[in-house]
């Protein structure tokens, strides 16, 4: 039924969630033994406002998480990931279940940049529940890790950035996040050292010159005048000191 499992998702997607139940309906008709459909359906009814029904319809399915994961993965991942979630949260770790979580991760990543430029405080909940999912990816935690900056959740940054970092060291722009966080937060000797390595991995990045006049600034405030000038220098395009 996957031809008409897409055409009813693409009906769905556009908001025509009646044209989708239909769809959904023959598909179940045609391949009355293949539950995807029938979990499809529940979703179209749901989005028709018809909450009963499809709580109704939905208990009477006899769903696996195998289920869910066709619906994350045939054009619904906001509603498949969330019942992953849901499901597996409070479960063992066993080799499928990581599987399936990894799975609802990355969708729930694919959400957070469709919206990230648009509505962070949305991202935010989908990389949250990404980093639930699975703590495998570097990619929700640097992005969490600058939405936690920007909202003045200084601690919760700094969690992010050293969680990211634990995953891949060698990228520049985490340990640049990581050194304005531990500067907010008052700890000026964690900062100089991402800074310094942040500057190590990409001595001729330009991007982050600000950051760095920024985090000199502060230095001087607190009395780190070595420290100080050492950002100026390499905000100017020179590397730190071998």
């Amino acid at each position: 039924p996957d031809r008409m499992i897409l055409e009813g998702v693409r009906q769905y997607q556009v908001g025509d969630y009646a044209r989708s139940l239909a769809t959904f309906e023959q598909a179940i008709r045609t391949y009355p033994n293949s539950r995807l459909p029938r979990l499809c359906r529940v979703e179209s009814i749901y989005r028709m406002g018809s909450a009963q029904e499809s709580q109704d319809s939905f208990k009477a399915l006899k769903i696996s998480n195998w289920d869910f994961v066709g619906l994350t993965l045939c054009g619904i991942p906001e509603r498949g990931a969330d019942y992953i979630r849901l499901s597996l949260l409070e479960k063992p770790l066993t080799a499928e279940n990581k599987y399936i979580r990894q799975v609802a991760s990355q969708a729930f990543i694919q959400l957070g940049d469709a919206v990230y430029e648009s509505d962070r405080a949305r991202s935010k909940v989908w990389y949250e529940k990404a980093v639930q999912m699975s703590q495998h990816f570097v990619r929700p935690y640097r992005l969490l890790g600058a939405i936690y900056l920007n909202e003045g959740e200084h601690q919760k940054a700094l969690e992010a950035y050293h969680k990211a970092i634990n995953l891949n060291r060698d990228i520049h722009e985490l340990w640049v996040g990581l050194a304005v966080a531990a500067s907010r937060l008052g700890h000026p000797q964690e900062g100089y050292r991402a800074a310094a390595e942040a500057i190590r991995i990409a001595p001729n990045e330009s991007r982050y010159r600000r950051v760095l006049l920024n985090l000199a600034d502060y230095f001087a405030e607190v009395g780190n005048e070595s420290g100080a000038s050492d950002l100026r220098v390499w905000a100017g395009g020179t590397g730190p000191p071998p």
